[in-house]
């Protein structure tokens, strides 16, 4: 009997779900699947809603050579495969074919395929603002030495290096404006990705037994291990303690709920008003809800929590409000919405943040019953069924 190759099914399945399976093989196939349970379970599961909702916010998000790599061991493997891993690989496959051409679909445009960037090549408007108050944009900065501190700009990137550690370091700021992204790499070597409307306050060097920088707004942080340094993100509501690790803090001043979600490493997380130390492991996230002083520990996907620095907006169950304040700190708009019921509208997935708004709010458009209108500067949200009612 000839070898067979689940890739060849999966294409079989995919064909059978788009009705594009001629009449001998739909048999064919229909027989298969009636005889193995495994495999019209995995079927079944390409009309599920819920299961391409997941897939929409989790795809594209992988290590694609990786992931290949992976696949061909799996379904190519030294030992010959039982027919039933042949039959859920084959099916697994159909799966990822299936949300492989869905998201292709929800992401095309009529606009020219040259206009989609998934990043902005301007750094206008961030500036540095040095201890004495002097403000510089960054865009206009080449190399600056002020007080023993070399600041170099590099492709939308700061260098900051100290020529001599002293006791008393000078604080300095990044701001970051509404429409712009920008990368800091401080004294130490570790590197700050600081998202719109976002401030990092730091020093010129780091004395001491520790590093700590201020944020107001949203940064990937990527630090330097260092034993005898633990490296302390401060923000207005918590204190983030980290030896050498990869995380993200969301702490916008207009959002009632703070995020902390790690990557890789370890921190210790301790929220204002209580003396509690909540410890993270890669995977988790810490959310600090304002109004009620409460940080709770749960399970999140870290991928969806720094894809704003590849210019995608990711969200998994993300409440719409806080979605559109998102894209209002993006594009620099101010957002409303226009009906209550929209306050209880959450959503999951993934959109390329287009260098055109009204680009990624028609992707909105096909996946709820939400219109938006613009007026100027200003993004209103309204629920097709008052639309319908006016």
């Amino acid at each position: 009997m000839a070898e067979r190759n689940p890739f060849e099914l999966a294409e079989k399945i995919f064909l059978y779900r788009t009705g594009e399976l001629d009449q001998t093989e739909r048999e064919k196939l229909e027989r298969q699947i009636a005889d193995d349970p495994a495999l019209k379970s995995l079927v079944d599961e390409l009309d599920s809603p819920e299961l391409v909702q997941r897939g929409l916010a989790r795809l594209a998000m992988f290590d694609t050579k990786a992931a290949y790599s992976q696949a061909l061991d799996t379904v190519y493997p030294t030992k010959r495969l039982s027919r039933r891993h042949y039959v859920l690989v084959a099916a697994s496959v159909a799966v990822m074919i299936a949300f492989g051409l869905l998201l292709r679909f929800l992401s095309s445009s009529q606009a020219d395929p040259e206009v989609i960037l998934t990043r902005q090549d301007s750094v206008a408007g961030v500036q540095l603002m040095l201890a004495s108050g002097e403000r510089i944009e960054t865009d206009t900065l080449s190399f600056l030495r002020a007080n023993e501190v070399d600041f170099t700009e590099e492709d939308g990137m700061l260098i900051v290096r100290t020529l001599e550690t002293t006791p008393s370091p000078e604080m300095h700021k990044i701001i970051v404006p509404y429409k712009q992204k920008y990368q800091i790499v401080l004294p130490d070597g570790s590197k700050v990705f600081l998202n719109a409307g976002s401030t990092l306050t730091f020093p010129s060097s780091f004395p001491g037994h520790e590093r700590r920088v201020k944020l107001e707004g949203e940064a990937f942080f990527e630090i330097a291990h260092s034993k005898e340094k633990q490296f302390v993100v401060e923000t207005a509501q918590q204190q983030i303690r980290v030896l050498g690790t990869v995380f993200n803090v969301k702490a916008y001043a207009n959002e009632p709920v703070h995020y902390t979600t790690l990557m890789e490493g370890r921190i210790a997380l301790r929220s204002q008003g209580t003396q509690e130390e909540l410890v993270l492991t890669p995977g988790k996230q810490v959310q600090y809800n304002l109004e009620g002083r409460r940080a709770v520990v749960v399970s999140a996907d870290p991928v969806i929590a720094a894809n704003w620095k590849d210019g995608w907006l990711a969200f998994d169950n993300m409440p719409m409000d806080e979605i559109l304040r998102q894209i209002g700190r993006w594009y620099n708009l101010e957002v409303a919405l226009a009906d209550p019921s929209l306050h209880k509208v959450s959503a999951s997935g993934k959109i390329l943040l287009y260098p055109d708004v009204n680009n990624v709010l028609r992707k909105f458009e096909k996946l709820d019953d939400i219109h938006f209108e613009m007026s100027g500067n200003r993004i209103v949200a309204k629920h097709m069924n008052t639309i319908k009612k006016q």
